[in-house]
C-alpha cells in the first residue's frame, strides 16, 4: 500500500491530497509530515567546570508544511478548488485532522491549526494551475491511532465472574481490585483515562513500572461514576461534581510509557457493581 494523505476538516468533511487523487488538489514535492518534532532541552553549565548537566528533555508543538498543488479544466473550476480548500482549512471554524496511511495498511493522525499560506503563485501561461503551501500547526505534536484502546479491568468481588479471566491478573491486599499489564503500542508516553463506577470510597492507581501514584478518596455509590482524566488532570462525575480536592497531594496524573505497565488498582469498599475502565489512544513521533 502506498502513502495516502487526507485534509479533514473541522466539519468533518475529507480532502484527498494524495497526489493521482481526483480531488484536484493534491500534495506536492517536499511535504513535511514525516519526522520528529521540536526538541527543547535544558543543560546547566557546571560552575568553574567545563560541559554541564543535562536536566530535561520536552517535545515542543511542531509546524507541518504541505506544498499544494490544484490542477484544474479550466480557470473557473480552479478558482471554485481554491475557494472550497480556504474554507476547508479555516481556522475559525476549529482545528483540522492531518490522515496518513501508511505502507502496512493503518493510519495515523495529528490535530492540527491552520497557520500561514495559501498565497497562490499564479502561473502566468496557465490559468488553470495553482501552486502554494499550508503551514499548519500541531500543538499536540504527536500522530495518534485511529481508535482508542479500551480495557475492563474485572470485578473478582463478583462470585459469578471467572476465576483469572486473562493473564496477567494478580490479586493482592484488601483494597486490591487487581494488577493487570497495561500495554502503550505507542512510541511515545500517553495519558489514560479511567472510568470508575461505584460503590467505592477510594480509589489508588499505582503504576508499578514507572512508579508514579495516583490517590484519591471520596464516596462515591453504587451505580455512579467519576472519571479521571490524566492528561486533563481532572476528577469528576458523570453529574458535573469536581472531585479534584479529593486528591491526595502526593499524587501524580501520570502517563502509560510506552510499552507494557504494570498497573495496581485499589479500590476501597468495592462491591458487586464496582467497575473499573480504562482507555487510551496510542501515539507516535512520526507518521
Amino acid at each position: 500500500m502506498t502513502r495516502t494523505l487526507e485534509l479533514i476538516s473541522p466539519k468533518g468533511v475529507t480532502l484527498d491530497l494524495t497526489p493521482g487523487s481526483a480531488s484536484g488538489i493534491i500534495a506536492g514535492q517536499g511535504v513535511q509530515l514525516s519526522g520528529m518534532p521540536p526538541i527543547r532541552q535544558r543543560t546547566d553549565l557546571t560552575p568553574m567546570r567545563s560541559g554541564g548537566v543535562h536536566r530535561w528533555s520536552l517535545h515542543d508543538p511542531r509546524e507541518v508544511a504541505i506544498p499544494i498543488i490544484i490542477n484544474a479544466a479550466s480557470g473557473i473550476i480552479l478558482e471554485q478548488l481554491a475557494d472550497l480548500l480556504a474554507a476547508h482549512i479555516d481556522p475559525v471554524n476549529g482545528p483540522c485532522v492531518l490522515r496518513v496511511g501508511r505502507h502496512d495498511g493503518t493510519f495515523r493522525r495529528m490535530v492540527a491549526v491552520f497557520k500561514t499560506g495559501l498565497q497562490i503563485e499564479e502561473p502566468t501561461n496557465r490559468e488553470e494551475l495553482w501552486e502554494g503551501l499550508l503551514v499548519f500547526e500541531a500543538a499536540d505534536p504527536y500522530f495518534a491511532s485511529e481508535s482508542p484502546t479500551a480495557v475492563a479491568i474485572p470485578n473478582e468481588v463478583d462470585a459469578t465472574a471467572p476465576f483469572f479471566p486473562f493473564f496477567p491478573l494478580v490479586l493482592s491486599g484488601a483494597d486490591t481490585f487487581a494488577v493487570v499489564t497495561l500495554t502503550n503500542s505507542g512510541g511515545v508516553g500517553v495519558f489514560p483515562v479511567w472510568t470508575i463506577t461505584g460503590p467505592t470510597e477510594r480509589v489508588v492507581l499505582h503504576n508499578l513500572t514507572t512508579g508514579a501514584l495516583f490517590d484519591a478518596t471520596f464516596s462515591l455509590p453504587a451505580g455512579q461514576t467519576v472519571t479521571i482524566d490524566m492528561g486533563a488532570a481532572m476528577v469528576a462525575t458523570t453529574a458535573g461534581v469536581n472531585l479534584i480536592a479529593a486528591v491526595s497531594n502526593l499524587s501524580t496524573f501520570w502517563a502509560l510509557a510506552a510499552g507494557d505497565n504494570d498497573i495496581r488498582v485499589e479500590i476501597a469498599a468495592a462491591g458487586v457493581t464496582t467497575s473499573v475502565n480504562v482507555e487510551w489512544t496510542a501515539r507516535w513521533l512520526t507518521s
